[in-house]
């Protein structure tokens, strides 16, 4: 099932062009109005039938079909794999250099530019660590999954903008606030916006919707 990995790219063959396009015909849907739904940029949806777009994250592949089928995620990751008779398995593309800029940079130095709360561990720690952060995200995907992707999302595009600085971001130990009270703890998040609006020179009504208003499609 595409849902049992979500951010693995799929390619995106002639058969799926033509699934998508005859299926949102068929619900009088045009090209922009799937992506609107979808919210993401307007021509998103145009690129993947023209063929610009080579391949997509599986979770994307679902959700395009669970919009104009008005399916539920599951249900739309159902009727995909019922549909297609060739083994999804062959469209996987290969992700392994998919973090390869990391190759090209002294991560270490780049790293400990952002290193105030961050601590050593040993590889066994990070394992540990790791598997809490997917049975944290498999339980958001869970209980709200659209959601979940959207956040997962916007977490790899992040890393794409500046893995030190996010590494940064995420090791400040905000878990020593948990004894604040919860409108103290929204006033700081409250804070951390208004902060990342002022560099990012956009309202907050723009960046709530950046999917829909700016072209930030994952790479094609």
């Amino acid at each position: 099932m595409l849902l049992d990995n979500p951010i693995k790219r799929i390619k995106i063959t002639d058969e799926i062009k033509s699934l998508i396009i005859s299926e949102r015909q068929k619900k009088d849907l045009s090209a922009t109005q799937l992506a609107k739904k979808m919210e993401r940029p307007q021509s998103w949806i145009a690129q993947i039938e023209n063929g610009r777009t080579k391949s997509i994250k599986q979770s994307d592949l679902v959700l395009v079909f669970s919009k104009i089928l008005d399916l539920t995620m599951e249900e739309a990751d159902n009727f995909i794999s019922n549909t297609f008779e060739e083994d999804l398995n062959s469209l996987y593309t290969d992700d392994s250099g998919q973090m390869s800029f990391l190759d090209k940079k002294d991560i270490k130095k780049d790293i400990n530019k952002y290193a105030k709360f961050t601590t050593s561990e040993n590889k066994e720690e990070f394992q540990t660590q790791k598997r809490y952060i997917l049975s944290a995200f498999n339980s958001m995907y869970n209980q709200i999954p659209e959601e979940a992707v959207k956040i997962l999302r916007t977490l790899c595009r992040n890393i794409d903008f500046n893995l030190p600085f996010m590494t940064g971001i995420m090791s400040i130990p905000f878990f020593i606030l948990k004894d604040l009270d919860e409108d103290i703890t929204h006033e700081l998040y409250e804070e951390i916006s208004n902060l990342f609006l002022k560099y990012a020179n956009k309202d907050e009504q723009r960046v709530s919707i950046v999917n829909e208003d700016d072209n930030l499609d994952e790479e094609q």
